[in-house]
C-alpha cells in the first residue's frame, strides 16, 4: 500500500480479480508481485545464514523504531487539532456496535502479532532463560506505547470520518500534518521499516515446523 504511493500500479486498488469476487475473490496485480519478491528475498537472506538475517533484521527494526518514534514527536507539533478527538463519525455498517468492535479488534490483533515469536527461535538464543523474557517483556510495551502513541497521532492529525476507508493510513495523516511532500518520505519510510516484519515472519515461521516436528520424535 505504501509502495503504491510512489507507483501507482502496485496500489492495492490496482489488482485485478482472477479468482472469485468480492470479499472472497483473489486479487493478483504488482502489489502481489512487490510482496512474493521481498518474501524471495527475505528467504534467499535466511538460507545464507542467520547470523546476517539477524544483523539485517537489527538494522530494520532500528529504522522502523527510529520512523515511528520521529513520526510521533513531530507530529505532535505540526498542523494538527486536539479538537479531531471529540468529533464523532456517522456509523455506515449495518453490524452492531459490540459485533464492529469485535471485528475492529481483529486488526489490533495484528498489530501486536509476533509478540510470541522469539520463542520460536529459543535454541538459537543466547543465554535464553535471561534475554527470552527480557525480549518479549519490553518487546511487547515497546509495541503497545508505539501503538498507542501513533493513533493518538492518528486522530490529532484528522478526525475520525476522514480517517475511514483510508489504507495507508499513516500516509494521509503524514498529509494532512506535515504536507504532501513530507507524506511522500513518509511512506517511503513505512514501506521501509514494514520489511523488518516480513524479515521476521520469513525467519520465525519456518521455525514453527521444526519445533513441532522435533516433539513428535520426543
Amino acid at each position: 500500500g505504501y509502495v503504491g504511493y510512489f507507483f501507482p500500479d502496485a496500489s492495492p486498488e490496482k489488482s485485478k480479480v482472477f479468482l472469485g469476487s468480492g470479499d472472497w475473490g483473489l486479487q493478483f496485480g504488482w502489489g502481489q508481485v512487490i510482496a512474493c519478491a521481498l518474501v524471495a528475498l527475505f528467504t534467499i537472506l535466511n538460507v545464507l545464514g542467520v547470523q546476517r538475517t539477524a544483523q539485517v533484521q537489527n538494522v530494520l527494526t532500528a529504522v522502523k523504531i527510529a520512523v515511528l518514534v520521529g513520526f510521533i514527536v513531530l507530529g505532535f507539533g505540526a498542523n494538527g487539532s486536539t479538537s479531531n478527538f471529540a468529533q464523532s463519525a456517522a456509523r455506515d455498517v449495518p453490524t452492531s456496535i459490540p459485533m464492529q468492535f469485535a471485528i475492529s479488534l481483529f486488526w489490533i490483533y495484528v498489530s501486536y502479532s509476533g509478540w510470541n515469536a522469539a520463542t520460536y527461535v529459543a535454541e538459537e538464543i543466547k543465554q535464553p532463560s535471561r534475554t527470552l523474557p527480557m525480549a518479549l517483556g519490553l518487546g511487547t510495551a515497546l509495541v503497545t506505547g508505539l501503538y498507542l502513541l501513533l493513533n493518538v497521532v492518528f486522530l490529532y492529525a484528522a478526525p475520525l470520518e476522514e480517517l475511514k476507508g483510508k489504507f495507508a493510513v499513516g500516509a494521509f495523516a503524514a498529509s494532512k500534518l506535515f504536507g504532501p511532500q513530507v507524506a511522500s518520505v513518509f511512506s517511503g519510510l513505512m514501506a521501509l521499516s514494514l520489511m523488518s516484519t516480513v524479515n521476521a515472519m520469513v525467519t520465525v515461521g519456518p521455525r514453527v515446523q521444526q519445533i513441532g516436528r522435533a516433539s513428535c520424535r520426543e
